[in-house]
Order: structure tokens, then sequence, then C-alpha cells
């Protein structure tokens, strides 16, 4: 994401600063920051949670997970042994 395209993106959905940065989790003096160019250097998870945040403000959102994708989660994590299974049945 480039750090110019914020600030046209919030103002094409006609929404202030203070709610952007409260869906994308980011203080507002962050967001300010950025979009006045007092920060030109933000972390790519900074620049990461806004971008999904304008993506969901713009219904650009990520689809859901699917049972296959929440059980590896699981497996990855830890919290289950053996492999996916889909109604009963070993993938």
């Amino acid at each position: 994401m480039d750090i110019a395209t914020i600030q046209p993106r919030r103002k094409a959905l006609g929404i202030k600063q203070l709610v952007l940065a409260q869906v994308a989790g980011v203080s507002m003096n962050t967001l300010a920051c950025l979009e006045c160019g007092l920060n030109d250097n933000p972390t790519v998870r900074t620049l990461g949670k806004i971008e999904a945040a304008l993506d969901q403000l713009e219904g650009k959102a990520a689809p859901k997970a699917t049972p296959a994708t929440r059980a590896a989660k699981k497996i990855r994590k830890g919290r289950t042994a053996g492999r996916p299974t889909a109604k009963g049945k070993r993938v």
C-alpha cells in the first residue's frame, strides 16, 4: 500500500480519521501523521491494518475462512491432533 493513497481512499468513503483509526486499530495520531507526511516510514503491520480497514469499509473484506482453513489453523497452533476431518471422515 502506498502511503499517499490512504487519505484519498478515506475521503472517498466520507469517513473521518477517527473512524478509520478505530476500525484499523491504530491511534488517530498515527493515521494523521501518515496522511500529513510526518511519518514516512511506518511499519508494515501498521500499513496492513490500515489497508485492511479501508478494504473492509469499501466492502472488499477478505472472504471468511472455510472449514478446511480453520482446521489447518488449529493444527498449526497445536489445538488438535491428526488431520482435519470433514463430517467425521478424514480428509
